[in-house]
């Protein structure tokens, strides 16, 4: 859980995300469909993950549209599943268990019937 200058909270955080509180934000490497590696830094909310580069919110979702996650039992990857989206695959060197564990207590403790937990929650 890295320090980041990346706030939701106060004047200059975006306005559809004005008073998110940031539970954990950390680097990690993000894939793109070509195979080429990333660094970017993701930040997970009560409600939202928002992955950012170096300039700007590159990727965006509500915790609720989470399908699915896939865990590499041979390295550091992780593949997010997600409801009529596009997979994304990551890799994280040292935070990998607190970003899947953070997601799947986000996913397990909401309370409204939308949550993919109530389906029972796949993590292959």
């Amino acid at each position: 859980m890295e320090n980041t200058n990346y706030n939701f909270i106060g004047p200059t955080a975006p306005k559809k995300h004005k008073g998110e509180s940031i539970l954990l934000s950390t680097e990690i490497i993000r894939f793109d469909e070509f195979d080429e590696q990333t660094e970017v830094t993701l930040f997970i909310t009560k409600s939202i993950v928002l992955i950012k580069n170096q300039n700007a919110i590159i990727w965006e979702f509500n915790i609720d549209d989470i399908e699915s996650l896939t865990l590499s039992t041979l390295s550091t990857e992780f593949i997010i599943h997600m409801y009529e989206e596009f997979d994304e695959r990551f890799s994280a060197q040292t935070n990998r268990k607190n970003i899947i564990e953070m997601i799947l207590y986000l996913i397990t403790t909401k309370n409204d019937s939308n949550s993919s937990f109530n389906d029972g929650f796949p993590v292959y």
